[in-house]
């Protein structure tokens, strides 16, 4: 079978569990196509894999380490791509996937809804409203017109993977907001790891590492 990954390029935790399921598909004997922009597209063809350039869909701005979510709502909009739907469906009728997986990437959702491939969401965030509020009135309106747009991509998916532990381990809770209609076609995988243990193991250490792990809101 052919399958396609398309990747949100904005946050390499994506990428990593792409590269992770990727990998397990290529090891099954599948035909595997990457779909990435920005620095998504680099860790990938860093991993010695083949990328696709893809539309971005958002472009993230700050100083310091800090997210200005203003700005990149601004920085979004001011560079959304007008022919990027087209361009992908183009692509995506070129390889002829039998399956789509698409990671947080809602323009590949919509391609593959358009092109009728049975089509498999990633997506650990699925409260993406907590993030407009207190942010003034435009863009808590904003935020609802987003819930809705997501929220209706949920309903058609095939199948919803969220890379969490199911409840009552879910890491993330507060990120998850999902309606009970949509229980069926949910499937909890864990984390999805890039590397194994064994293989982590192995490799020699010069000199002491530190391990830091960030995550969203909600962690318990």
């Amino acid at each position: 079978m052919t399958r396609m990954i398309l990747i949100c390029g904005k946050g390499l935790g994506h990428t990593s569990r792409c590269l992770a399921l990727g990998k397990e598909f290529f090891a099954a004997g599948h035909k595997v196509h990457f779909g990435a922009y920005g620095y998504s597209k680099e860790l990938v063809e860093k991993k010695r894999y083949s990328a696709h350039k893809i539309p971005s869909e958002i472009v993230l701005v700050g100083k310091a380490g800090a997210l200005d979510f203003k700005g990149s709502i601004e920085a979004t909009l001011k560079n959304s791509q007008v022919l990027g739907g087209p361009k992908l469906l183009t692509l995506i009728k070129n390889i002829s996937p039998d399956i789509i997986f698409s990671d947080s990437y809602y323009l590949g959702a919509l391609a593959a809804f358009t092109l009728r491939i049975p089509i498999y969401l990633i997506t650990n965030q699925s409260n993406m409203e907590e993030f407009f509020k207190n942010r003034g009135v435009s863009l808590r309106i904003l935020g609802g017109v987003a819930k809705k747009i997501y929220h209706k991509v949920f309903e058609k998916v095939d199948k919803m993977i969220i890379p969490d532990y199911p409840l009552p381990y879910t890491v993330c809770t507060k990120n998850l907001s999902l309606a009970p209609k949509l229980e069926a076609k949910i499937f909890y995988s864990g984390p999805l790891i890039k590397e194994k243990y064994e293989d982590v193991e192995e490799i020699p250490l010069k000199k002491p590492h530190i391990v830091s792990l960030i995550g969203g809101f909600g962690y318990r």
